[in-house]
């Protein structure tokens, strides 16, 4: 999952690949926003799978 938020001239942005939960090309980013990211995440991994599949499933 890409995050990405507006910043002066261009995104902040972090990687979150899903189901291990692992963060990678973390920019501008702190660790405290990455908590709360993280706990998002979790907390509705569920429903950003199930939306994947069927986002996938249509494709084919």
């Amino acid at each position: 999952m890409s995050i990405e938020r507006p910043v002066d001239l261009g995104f902040d942005g972090a990687r979150c690949l899903l189901p291990s939960f692992e963060w990678s090309h973390i920019e501008g980013f702190g660790d405290r926003d990455l908590e709360c990211l993280s706990a998002f995440i979790h907390n509705n991994a569920a429903l950003i799978l199930r939306l994947a599949r069927e986002a996938t499933s249509a494709c084919i």
